[in-house]
């Protein structure tokens, strides 16, 4: 399956510095805003969320007083929704907490929604070590519990960018060889032998046995949503199937954090492709795609806000602000003053997106083909073109 992505002329930066100027003039916003109140009047044109990890949930929820100040904070940086996660690495959120929780922001006016982070969640990966192996049978068993679990608290439940697999111990070697993909008693063909043939297949089957339909059993009217982290043409390395899983979930999120590109940790990644991200995969998705996300880490008060803008120019409708216990320490302080300071215009440019139409040339993406062969395909392309008697 192709699918031809609008993509936008060299003039996209006019576009958005003119957007920007355009939110400026049509702001028209006091010194001193009332944040809460403005997030709650734009929510249908931008919302703007946030994250409580489950440590956040058992450290900064679990007391009146810090009930208290976190709701404070959502009211003074325009949050209008919060996501109250109930797993991450390795840690499952006590069910009471959660509850209570839940129960004082939506008491407070707040959209609630939860999430499972999958870290240390079983068997570890060979490779990176909060990623786990999902060929092992009694990691998946735990992963139809954790969805079970969070079904049972929450409606909507996303998925933060750590499901995939990068594991190649001997098991997964084993039923990479053989083409086959185990869940249980079931078994399922794979249609080629390379890693990204075994991990896509892998991570596509556990999502619906072990995660769409285990927790749609326990809660029939549970929203389950994947965040694609911001890899864009790697995706497919480590079990990403942009394509299969999008048509899988019931809704889709995309990362947008590029940070800082000088940071020696983070940086590498260019501003701008937070916005090609964004545009790419809310293409993919349609009405499926959520919002942006992105967070504070490697970052400056203005490559923070710009993460902002990138994300609001590529047309997202929310936003959501990673994660509430990082960004009350560190550069989180300074990145969420400099943010609450755009608000307004942010919003305003939103609108402005909103009503316009991105122009530009067609583009070829086809969400699992390797960079190289991509752009391979594009050589051949053009000089088929430029032939004698080419059709253009």
């Amino acid at each position: 399956m192709v699918r031809l992505v609008k993509a936008i002329r060299p003039a996209a930066l006019l576009l958005g510095t003119s957007l920007v100027q355009v939110g400026l003039a049509a702001a028209g916003s006091p010194a001193t805003p009332d944040l809460w109140s403005l997030g709650r009047e734009q929510a249908g044109i931008h919302r703007i969320s946030t994250l409580f990890t489950a440590q956040d949930v058992r450290e900064r929820l679990a007391s009146e007083a810090g009930l208290a100040a976190a709701l404070d904070w959502c009211k003074r940086t325009a949050v209008t929704r919060v996501f109250l996660e109930c797993f991450r690495d390795g840690y499952q959120a006590d069910g009471s907490t959660l509850s209570n929780a839940m129960v004082r922001f939506r008491a407070e006016g707040f959209g609630v929604s939860g999430c499972v982070t999958p870290t240390q969640v079983g068997k570890p990966s060979t490779g990176w070590a909060p990623i786990s192996c999902y060929t092992d049978p009694a990691t998946q068993e735990r992963v139809k519990a954790i969805f079970e679990f969070a079904a049972s608290v929450s409606d909507e439940i996303m998925i933060d960018d750590f499901w995939f697999t990068d594991c190649t111990c001997s098991a997964c070697d084993a039923a990479r060889q053989a083409r086959t993909v185990t869940l249980g008693d079931r078994t399922y063909p794979v249609n080629g032998d390379t890693w990204e043939d075994y991990r896509g297949e892998l991570m596509v089957q556990i999502s619906r046995d072990y995660v769409l339909a285990a927790a749609k059993r326990v809660n029939p009217q549970a929203r389950l949503i994947i965040k694609y982290p911001q890899w864009y043409d790697r995706f497919h390395e480590r079990g990403y199937e942009v394509l299969r899983q999008t048509r899988d979930f019931d809704g889709i999120w995309v990362g947008t954090e590029t940070r800082d590109y000088q940071d020696p940790r983070w940086g590498g990644t260019v501003q701008y492709e937070a916005y090609f991200i964004m545009r790419w995969l809310g293409n993919l998705g349609g009405a499926k795609c959520g919002g942006g996300w992105f967070d504070p880490y490697g970052t400056t008060e203005r490559t923070y806000v710009e993460q902002a803008r990138q994300t609001v120019l590529g047309g997202a409708r929310e936003s959501l602000l990673f994660c509430y216990g990082s960004l009350q320490s560190e550069t989180g302080p300074r990145n969420v003053e400099a943010l609450r300071a755009e608000i307004p215009d942010l919003l305003a440019v939103a609108r402005e997106v909103g009503r316009r139409s991105v122009v530009g040339g067609g583009g070829v993406q086809t969400g699992q083909q390797p960079p190289r062969e991509r752009s391979a395909g594009v050589r051949l392309r053009r000089n088929a073109r430029s032939a004698p008697g080419a059709l253009p």
